[in-house]
């Protein structure tokens, strides 16, 4: 086992596309490793409702809630409407979406004006595949501000996810 676990390529945890930051580094996942505050565990057969979900905005929005109970965020992809202002997407392990100042539960995506991201969530080896735990529910914001939540009052954002 060893063995073939040594010609498995270094995965990245957590891929960013169009927007990572120069010194982003991938980080192997390990059962029971942080991402961010979210506890990271395996996710597969027995765990969660064993079913991929889908959440989309349906039109450009600024918060919303994913799933209003415990679940495993898998991964999504957005778009940003605005000519001029770079967002940051934040995700809260919450059932609703919090209050302006609220700390995001793991590291936002900045989205620069007029670009996509996608942002994957998960990491598989061998036969596990890992992701953050939601242990309340999750909701997400666009915000105007990094380590804080401060809702973009534009509704710039079209947000399309996947979760257990």
């Amino acid at each position: 086992m060893k063995s073939q676990l040594a010609f498995l390529p270094v995965l990245a945890f957590l891929c960013v596309v169009a927007c990572a930051p120069p010194h982003a580094s991938p980080v192997s996942p390990t059962p029971n490793h942080r991402f961010g505050a979210a506890l990271v565990t395996p996710v597969g057969p027995g765990t969660g409702n064993g079913t991929i979900n889908q959440y989309d905005t349906q039109a450009f929005a600024n918060s919303g809630v994913i799933d209003a109970v415990p679940g495993t965020f898998l991964g999504c992809y957005g778009f940003n409407k605005s000519a001029s202002a770079i967002l940051y997407v934040q995700f809260f392990n919450s059932t609703t979406v919090p209050a302006d100042t609220a700390v995001p539960s793991f590291t936002p995506v900045p989205l620069s004006p007029g670009a996509t991201f996608t942002l994957i969530g998960t990491a598989t080896v061998g036969t596990q595949s890992f992701g953050p735990i939601m242990t309340s529910g999750l909701a997400w914001a666009a915000s105007t501000t990094a380590a804080t939540k401060t809702v973009d009052s534009s509704s710039s954002v079209w947000l399309t996810c996947q979760y257990y």
